[in-house]
């Protein structure tokens, strides 16, 4: 569910509402016909908006005492193997929503979540308007941390991010232009400059499955990643609903798991929205 389009709509409809009765007066004319439906529609898309804000409070209440008292902890999970994770990504994830990567004996490796730099970026993604969100994702001992912070569109046109690694700037990662993703049908590819490297990401909007490869070594990816196409059914171990996504690390590039793993969820989260 895509909240912050809901929201968006609803301000449109509520400026609408707001401004709809002072031109009727000035004009000297009856309201539209279509006020009062409009008017209902407000009132629905506030109520779902209310109720489904009261589920991602607890949602993520229920994720920070989880991961404050390791609830879960230990429990296999179901066909993963050496070098394989899963976690399950809520519905919607806000700021302060901790999410748990776990291996195949259960014990959490990694865990991020959604960061802002400031309220006004928090606002203009919460309401659709812009999507300023970072993600934060660290070891689960807190040695590494890989931190993504998007450049501002007065920056870059394109989608950008600065990549820091323990909090000194490490590396980039941007979009490729949207003309090249609509050409392919919605395949998107992204690269990740790296210490003179350079990455490719390739996933599909509406697909299941995405790669991270070296340039020029597409049959060598270095992280295979799955996920569920809709995540409205059972919870996972954080007791979130969700999409759940399995990877497999393959560990012969000089990238870490946190690493690439944070460069996959920064564009999976980016572009469901």
């Amino acid at each position: 569910m895509n909240v912050a389009r809901i929201l968006a709509l609803a301000v449109l409809f509520i400026a609408f509402i707001i401004v709809e009765p002072i031109l009727a007066n000035v004009q000297d004319r009856e309201l539209m016909d279509s006020y009062p439906a409009l008017f209902g529609a407000v009132i629905v898309l506030l109520f779902v908006l209310v109720i489904w804000r009261i589920y991602t409070l607890r949602s993520r209440k229920k994720a920070q005492e989880n991961f404050k008292n390791e609830i879960n902890v230990g429990e296999d999970i179901n066909q993963l193997g050496e070098d394989q994770y899963a976690y399950q990504e809520p519905l919607q994830q806000f700021d302060q929503h901790p999410v748990r990567i776990f291996n195949k004996d259960g014990e959490p490796t990694a865990v991020f979540e959604v960061r802002f730099r400031n309220k006004y970026e928090k606002f203009m993604t919460v309401t659709g308007f812009m999507d300023y969100s970072n993600i934060l994702m660290k070891t689960q001992d807190g040695n590494e941390e890989i931190y993504l912070q998007t450049v501002p569109v007065r920056e870059s046109l394109r989608q950008k991010w600065k990549v820091f690694l323990n909090g000194k700037e490490h590396a980039t990662l941007k979009m490729e232009p949207g003309y090249k993703t609509l050409k392919r049908g919605l395949e998107f590819k992204c690269y990740y400059e790296n210490g003179g490297e350079m990455y490719i990401l390739n996933t599909m909007r509406f697909g299941t499955k995405t790669t991270l490869y070296l340039k020029g070594e597409e049959n060598n990816p270095v992280l295979h990643c799955e996920r569920s196409f809709i995540g409205m059914g059972k919870k996972g171990k954080d007791e979130s609903r969700g999409r759940k996504h399995h990877l497999h690390d393959v560990k012969n590039s000089e990238l870490s798991l946190i690493e690439k793993a944070g460069v996959y969820q920064q564009i999976i989260s980016r572009i469901k929205r």
